[in-house]
């Protein structure tokens, strides 16, 4: 049997351990806190960045529809700065290609592809020396052949957007 003086000098010499634990706990748990906020930071400007690289997709597109190939670029940059991406501006860096290089639609002259590129300052990852990550978006739009249909009701929840009832005639000049 222990006596009160052996239990009492068993505790000392485990006494100080709480400091050293604490600060490992503490240590690790700030730097899950950066990370967790700084990765929302790039989450949001990546989730910013691929609706703009879209509209820019979407741009470039429409010129092509029109057969202005030499406003392709222009019209892209122009769309994707309308969503807060201007090209050399910030270190953003706005490519675009016709046709697409990479993809299912690569070598396709019917396809836009846009890449948006910018390095997003970091606050708390800095810690660990990583100063900037760089952020990329990518998005292809282009002319698709559509359906034989020629006439579309592009409002779904609109009853009255197209009706034929009773013995109409619906006469259309295309396909």
């Amino acid at each position: 049997m222990e006596t009160m003086r052996e239990v009492l000098g068993r505790k000392r010499e485990s006494s100080g351990q709480i400091l050293p634990v604490t600060t490992i706990l503490i240590s690790g748990m700030l730097a899950l806190t950066g990370l967790v906020l700084d990765g929302g930071m790039i989450y949001q400007v990546k989730r910013r960045m691929q609706t703009a690289a879209d509209a820019a997709a979407m741009g470039g597109a429409h010129e092509l529809f029109r057969g202005n190939t030499s406003q392709i670029v222009a019209a892209a940059r122009e769309d994707s700065s309308l969503n807060g991406f201007t090209h050399d501006v910030n270190s953003t860096t706005v490519t675009v290609n016709n046709p697409p290089l990479n993809g299912p639609r690569a070598g396709n002259n019917l396809f836009v592809e846009v890449i948006i590129s910018r390095p997003v300052p970091t606050t708390f990852l800095r810690i660990v020396n990583r100063q900037f990550s760089t952020v990329r978006s990518r998005a292809v739009g282009g002319l698709v052949a559509y359906a034989d249909g020629c006439v579309i009701a592009l409002d779904p929840d609109d009853r009255g957007a197209l009706t034929v009832a009773g013995t109409s005639t619906l006469s259309s000049g295309c396909g």
